[in-house]
């Protein structure tokens, strides 16, 4: 709901997973994966991840485990919600993230430096517990996805290339393979 701060955890704005289209989307990932050889699922801890994956876990018979260093973008003093706000309001220094392509405008916001390295971080251990040759699914953020492959177009690592079709992906939608992963958007609506 606008002007509606969301719920937070660990000082991310942690919103559920609301709406009746993104729950049906959720289910609608999940039975792609229904049949499918996955070895491992994973969410960022935050509820709409958790929910997006709640019914790929019930399909497949894997539980999910949380890796905290894929969650979305830090946003400092405007988390729960504030951004969103500023954005429909068209907020000079919300609009200045965009063209400056810097999250770190914002006050007490991560910098891309430190958002890059966390998520790289983040889906090396994904990579790392997945194992060898084995397929995994990871409910992740836009920004996160978007991050993946904004470095991966910058200094792919060994193994470890995410593809450019993630940057079409459209919320509630399914990723191209990422060496043996998938990767799933969450949608939000409010």
């Amino acid at each position: 709901m606008p002007g509606v701060p969301f719920a937070s955890l660990d000082g991310h704005a942690d919103p559920g997973l609301e709406d009746p289209r993104g729950i049906e989307q959720a289910r609608r990932v999940a039975a792609r994966f229904a049949g499918e050889d996955v070895a491992a699922l994973f969410t960022t801890g935050l509820a709409r991840t958790v929910q997006t994956a709640a019914p790929i876990a019930e399909l497949t018979g894997l539980q999910a485990d949380a890796i905290n260093e894929l969650r979305e973008v830090y946003l400092g003093e405007w988390e729960g919600g504030e951004f969103r706000i500023r954005m429909q309001t068209g907020d000079p220094t919300a609009l200045r993230v965009l063209t400056e392509q810097r999250w770190d405008v914002i006050p007490g916001a991560e910098s891309s430096e430190s958002f890059g390295g966390r998520v790289k971080t983040g889906f090396e251990r994904v990579v790392a517990a997945t194992g060898p040759g084995k397929r995994c699914v990871a409910v992740l953020h836009g920004g996160v996805i978007a991050e993946l492959c904004r470095e991966s177009d910058r200094q792919p690592a060994a193994g470890v290339r995410a593809r450019r079709e993630l940057l079409d992906l459209t919320a509630g939608g399914l990723s191209a393979p990422v060496t043996g992963c998938c990767a799933a958007s969450t949608t939000r609506r409010t």
